[in-house]
Parts: C-alpha cells; sequence; structure tokens
C-alpha cells in the first residue's frame, strides 16, 4: 500500500484516519443531547440503537465523501489539491474553535423519549444524517487521506474507522451515562478533549498544507 508521503508509515496513517473521526464524533453537538436522552429512558438498549443508528448515518456520508472525492481526483490532479486545501482550511478553523471553546453545555432535557429501540435508531440516524456539518466534515477530512492508486478495500477501510469509531463513541456515551454521575464527569473533560484534538488538528493542518503546496500540480501554477 502506498500511503501519501506525509505519513511515514500505515500505521501512522490508519492511527490519523481513527484520530480525525474520533474529533469529529466527540465533539459536542445535538446528536450527544439525543443520545444522552435516550440513554436516560431507563433501558440501556434504547440508547445503543440510537448510537448504532448514528454510526450508519456516519457511515453513509463517509462513504459518499471517500467514493466521491477520487472521482473528482481522477478528473483533475490541480481541482482535488484545490479541494484539499478547502478541507484544510475548514479542519483549521474548527481547530482554532476547538482551541478557544469554552467548556460545552452538554445536559438532556425533560422531553419523555419513547422506549422503542426501533424509533431510538431512527432518530439516532436521522440527527446525523439530516446534519449538512457532516458531510462537509468528512469532505474535509477525506479528501487529506484519499490518493491516486487506493484500492476499493483500502476506501471501505476508510468508511469503516469513520462508521465503527462513531458508533463506539456514543456507545460508550450511552453506556456511561446511566451512572449517576457521568454526565457530570462528560461535561467536565469534554473541555479538555476539545483543547487536545483543537491542537492536534492544527498541528496535522499544518503538514497537510506543505504536503499539498509541493505537489507537481502546484509549482506548475
Amino acid at each position: 500500500m502506498g500511503v501519501p508521503a506525509i505519513f511515514s508509515s500505515e500505521i501512522i496513517y490508519w492511527l490519523s484516519v481513527t484520530l480525525a473521526c474520533s474529533l469529529g464524533a466527540m465533539s459536542p453537538g445535538p446528536s450527544v443531547a439525543v443520545v444522552i436522552n435516550y440513554a436516560m429512558c431507563g433501558d440501556r438498549w434504547v440508547g445503543l440503537w440510537c448510537a448504532w443508528g448514528h454510526g450508519i448515518a456516519v457511515g453513509i456520508y463517509a462513504f459518499i465523501s471517500a467514493f466521491g472525492l477520487l472521482v473528482v481526483f481522477e478528473k483533475s490532479v490541480l481541482v482535488f489539491s484545490i479541494v484539499q486545501l478547502v478541507g484544510v482550511g475548514i479542519l483549521l478553523l474548527l481547530g482554532v474553535k476547538l482551541l478557544t471553546s469554552k467548556t460545552p453545555v452538554i445536559s438532556a432535557d425533560d422531553r419523555v423519549l419513547s422506549q422503542s429501540r426501533w424509533q431510538a435508531a431512527r432518530d439516532g440516524f436521522l440527527i446525523a444524517f439530516v446534519n449538512p456539518k457532516a458531510l462537509v466534515f468528512f469532505t474535509a477530512v477525506f479528501s487529506q487521506f484519499l490518493y491516486q492508486g487506493m484500492s476499493v478495500i483500502e476506501k471501505f477501510g476508510l468508511v469503516f474507522i469513520a462508521s465503527s469509531v462513531d458508533a463506539l463513541w456514543y456507545t460508550l456515551v450511552s453506556l456511561l451515562i446511566i451512572q449517576t454521575t457521568a454526565l457530570e464527569k462528560l461535561q467536565k473533560y469534554a473541555l479538555i478533549i476539545n483543547k487536545l484534538f483543537g491542537g492536534l488538528l492544527i498541528f496535522y493542518c499544518i503538514y497537510f498544507i506543505q504536503e499539498i503546496l509541493s505537489k507537481e500540480s502546484f509549482s506548475l501554477i
């Protein structure tokens, strides 16, 4: 397997993919609130089904990004490089936002949600699928990890990591929320997670920019 020059080995490449996907999953947002509310319904499986539904929706967006971007790559290396730069810009803004963010408010509301597992899975799926930021995020992330000659199996590997990391994170959240003090702890460590991943994201963006600008397609401009 020939990974991009920025990565010194396949292990670092796949760890970087996992880290980037983890950042997207762990960032507080409406998805966390939905999973938390279903997890507090009393039935552990309801929260888990909500988490897995969310992971499936993320997998669909990851599939569209992974396979769609390579079509752009095959049409024009220059256009793909521009897409990569735009993607880096989006990730850089996200990194700065995470570094400068205050403690996010993660809380449950007072709505009485259904304990139907299918409904929980549906809502988990929809909260991710109707969020346009999901496709933008994966386009920004995956544009940095795709390369010419990438096999179908490797592209599916990206999709699998994105979907499974998301589902596993929200599964963990669902299981932890059952504990009495878990919500308070999640609130406490959310800020630390944001700062850590914000810094790492900016670090990666610097290397991504150097790699993109060093391409022959840009040197000819």
